[in-house]
C-alpha cells in the first residue's frame, strides 16, 4: 500500500513512491501552472513559462536527503540540477506524471540542525521546473 501518490524516478519506468526514500517524512507539494506572472498593458495578469512544482519536507534525515540527492549524480559528481520524472499533485488536486528538471536547494547547509546526531535537516524545499506532462 502506498502512503502517497508522490513519485520520483530517473526514468518513467523507474518511478518509485517517494516514501521509499523518505519514509513517513512525506512532502507537501505545490504546483504552479505559470511560474512567471506579470501585468499586461490592459491591466490583466498574464502567465508565462512551463509549469513548476515544489516539494517541501518538514524534516529529513541525512539518509533520506542522500536518497533524494542520488537523482543528481553524474558519475562521481553531484549536479545542482538534472532531468527526472515525477508524479505530483497539480493545482486542481489531481496527480499527474511529468518529465522535469530537479533543482537541489542552494541553502541545504543552512537547513541542517547542528546538534543532531547523524544529520537532520528542516524545511527542505526541492524545486522541479520545466514540467512536461507524460501521462
Amino acid at each position: 500500500m502506498s502512503l502517497t501518490q508522490y513519485m520520483i524516478g530517473a526514468s518513467l519506468a523507474g518511478l518509485v513512491d517517494v516514501a521509499t526514500h523518505v519514509g513517513m517524512h512525506l512532502p507537501r507539494g505545490t504546483f504552479r501552472l505559470f511560474p512567471v506572472t506579470y501585468t499586461g498593458f490592459d491591466g490583466r495578469t498574464v502567465g508565462d513559462g512551463r509549469p513548476m512544482a515544489t516539494w517541501r519536507f518538514d524534516v529529513l534525515t541525512q539518509t533520506e536527503l542522500n536518497a533524494l540527492r542520488a537523482y543528481l549524480i553524474s558519475g562521481n559528481t553531484y549536479l545542482m540540477s538534472a532531468p527526472v520524472y515525477i508524479k505530483t499533485r497539480m493545482d486542481d488536486g489531481n496527480f499527474a506524471t511529468f518529465a522535469a528538471i530537479m533543482h537541489w536547494p542552494d541553502d541545504i547547509d543552512s537547513k541542517r540542525i547542528p546538534a543532531s546526531a547523524g544529520g537532520v535537516y528542516q524545511d527542505v524545499e526541492i524545486r522541479f521546473t520545466g514540467l512536461e506532462q507524460v501521462s
